[in-house]
């Protein structure tokens, strides 16, 4: 479950830029996620969620807006964007 790595990761990262900018608190946490990384958004957000702790992010929310997979047929010529995980044109 990597979605556990990438909390920590996330929750350390805004951390240091809460301290680096004089801040006090997190408030949210603001990412984008596409579809096909192989991210479970319901896993990190429970990751998130049971790791945050401590007057700085112990109140922190997570926000993630999925990026559907989008792309270029070079054969056909057609920009395209879709809901799948993996396409093939």
């Amino acid at each position: 479950m990597h979605e556990v790595s990438i909390a920590l990761n996330l929750i350390g990262i805004a951390s240091d830029q809460c301290k680096k900018h004089g801040c006090s608190i997190i408030e949210s946490v603001n990412i984008r996620v596409g579809r096909a990384s192989g991210v479970m958004s319901d896993a990190l957000l429970f990751a998130f969620d049971a790791i945050k702790e401590g007057p700085v992010a112990g109140n922190a929310v997570l926000n993630i807006e999925e990026i559907p997979v989008s792309g270029h047929c070079g054969d056909c010529g057609s920009n395209f964007t879709t809901e799948e995980e993996y396409v093939l044109c």
